[in-house]
């Protein structure tokens, strides 16, 4: 039964909450949890929700006025799921002290939502909170900072001229002499923040840091504060080896009951796993603010883009719909691999013809092999993965291994060089699962040994070549199978999944394309092994004499 603070709060403040989690509003799954969060947060005995504080808030809002754009000199409107972020930062207190109980606030969606405008704001309330405040705005650059801060500059003149009583705002600082407070931009140079005392910092763009450094210095920097709060705001990027998306895992982490701090509060609007671009009905997923700040043409005009040019889909999918991709020269987006993924069962593989192939690990890494058969004009693809036990001690993908192990996908060889018994027991296995292995492709570097075991039981073994002119063929067939997304079934593998999200092409002078990783950690075997598979295909004879009965001599 809804208490009566519930009651309360939907009648005065905003229902999103419940409406989200009543599904009469579309969310995606992190912001169900935020919002399941924030209405078991009302239920706590340690805490209270400060009603008069957040509507304080909302009136503060409302007093500033749009600048650019369609809204220009109308007054700032709060929609529903923008006040749900204020109750879910100001709202809650402690009743120890009747201090904030948020920190640290994560707020990720998609381009055009406001997020900018919204933060802007909040740093100038920041700024009238306490004597002596110092509001911190830095970004990954210092432009970047800029524009966060001369929003909130202009939006402090919407208020009129005779604001210019109260602040002075200069090219890089704002100051309000009433209470010695000051707000200033600042560069992404942390070697050069030392010495501050933030009541308030805000890192825009954070998703694009190279590193903490810069948010290290700002959190720190805020330890003799009584309520202080740090603020990320930004949209996803292609930069996964950056420490912010781990921030923000961990804030998912918070919101699933796998950590515990109630300092925390994350907004993370984006699609889930199995959402189609396409599909306009899940757009509001990641744009809070459809209809109003963005258009629903605008989302079409991206969609078709990212049709035509396949080279933009990873900054479209990205900015656009607020999902992650690991490169920004990724091959094929996550998204549509993950279209195109199903769980292919070993009975599949009875009474067909298999294309098997490859990528041997040098000594200590990941080893893969390929199982692939045609059904009707569709390609069906599995991976099995090998890795030989003591790299689990050793390399920098060591925890994704053993997650991976425990979930079944990645098979353990004893010692510390791979085992290529298991590789050729899973072989066996397959051919007897099987109507029969066609051909088995292999890159001959490091694999000669390993290929004649296999010859001499039998097996056509033919090696396939790693250079551009022999990888073009079947890479570009690859991707134009997963891009139209009709003709392709990749067995659903995290391993696999890794692979797509690390491959990079590399082109030539002529437009053909190759396969390559950026880094030594970004493991790319299971795609090379799935082009070598269906290049091994492409090279076979299909014709099955089917017109032998219809010549006349």
């Amino acid at each position: 039964m809804m208490s009566e603070l519930e009651k309360e709060i939907k009648e005065r403040i905003t229902s999103y909450a419940w409406d989200v989690v009543e599904g009469k509003i579309l969310a995606c799954q992190n912001i169900i949890l935020a919002c399941k969060r924030f209405i078991a947060f009302l239920q706590r005995d340690d805490m209270y929700f400060d009603i008069e504080e957040v509507e304080k808030t909302i009136r503060f809002f409302g007093k500033f006025k749009h600048f650019t754009g369609q809204y220009n000199h109308h007054s700032f409107t709060l929609q529903e799921w923008q006040k749900f972020m204020l109750c879910g930062i100001y709202g809650f207190k402690w009743k120890k002290d009747d201090t904030r109980v948020t920190r640290t606030f994560i707020l990720s969606c998609s381009r055009k939502q406001g997020k900018t405008s919204l933060v802007s704001i909040m740093a100038i309330k920041a700024l009238l909170e306490e004597a002596n405040s110092q509001v911190i705005v830095a970004a990954n650059s210092a432009s970047q900072a800029s524009i966060l801060f001369k929003m909130a500059s202009s939006y402090l003149k919407s208020l009129g001229h005779n604001i210019d009583k109260y602040f002075k705002r200069y090219r890089d600082r704002i100051l309000f002499d009433k209470t010695d407070s000051v707000m200033r931009v600042v560069s992404a140079d942390a070697s050069r923040l030392d010495g501050l005392n933030c009541n308030f910092a805000v890192v825009d763009e954070i998703s694009q840091a190279p590193n903490s450094d810069v948010y290290d210095v700002l959190e720190s920097s805020m330890g003799s504060r009584r309520q202080p709060l740090m603020c990320c705001c930004t949209t996803r990027s292609a930069n996964q080896s950056g420490f912010y998306k781990e921030l923000e895992q961990s804030g998912i982490d918070v919101m699933r009951g796998l950590k515990h701090d109630d300092s925390v509060f994350t907004l993370v609007y984006t699609l889930d796993d199995d959402d189609d671009y396409e599909d306009e009905n899940v757009w509001k997923k990641c744009s809070p603010n459809l209809d109003i700040s963005v258009s629903r043409d605008f989302y079409s005009q991206q969609i078709a883009k990212m049709k035509n040019n396949p080279s933009q889909a990873t900054a479209i999918i990205t900015k656009v719909f607020n999902v992650w991709a690991s490169t920004s020269n990724v091959w094929i987006p996550s998204s549509y691999i993950v279209q195109n993924m199903e769980n292919i069962s070993d009975d599949s593989f009875k009474d067909k013809t298999l294309y098997l192939s490859f990528d041997l690990a040098s000594t200590s890494d990941l080893t893969c092999l390929t199982a692939m058969y045609e059904n009707d004009g569709k390609f069906y693809f599995k991976n099995w993965y090998f890795l030989p036990t003591e790299t689990l001690k050793t390399s920098t993908n060591k925890d994704k291994y053993k997650t991976w192990h425990r979930q079944g996908f990645l098979t353990l060889t004893p010692g510390n060089v791979t085992d290529y018994d298991y590789v050729f027991n899973q072989i066996q296995k397959l051919h007897e699962l099987s109507d029969g292995i066609q051909r088995i492709s292999f890159d001959s570097w490091n694999s000669t040994d390993f290929s004649i075991r296999l010859t001499e039981a039998g097996y056509n073994m033919q090696p396939y070549s790693q250079s551009i002119g022999s990888m073009n063929r079947p890479t570009k067939a690859i991707e134009r199978l997963i891009m139209e997304g009709k003709n392709i079934i990749i067995d659903k593998n995290p391993i696999t999944m890794f692979c797509f999200e690390n491959a990079v092409p590399k082109p030539d002078y002529n437009d053909n394309i190759k396969i390559i990783k950026e880094s030594y950690e970004n493991k790319i075997d299971g795609v090379i092994s799935i082009i070598m598979a269906y290049g091994g295909y492409q090279e076979e004879n299909h014709y099955d004499g089917s017109l032998i009965d219809s010549i006349t001599f």
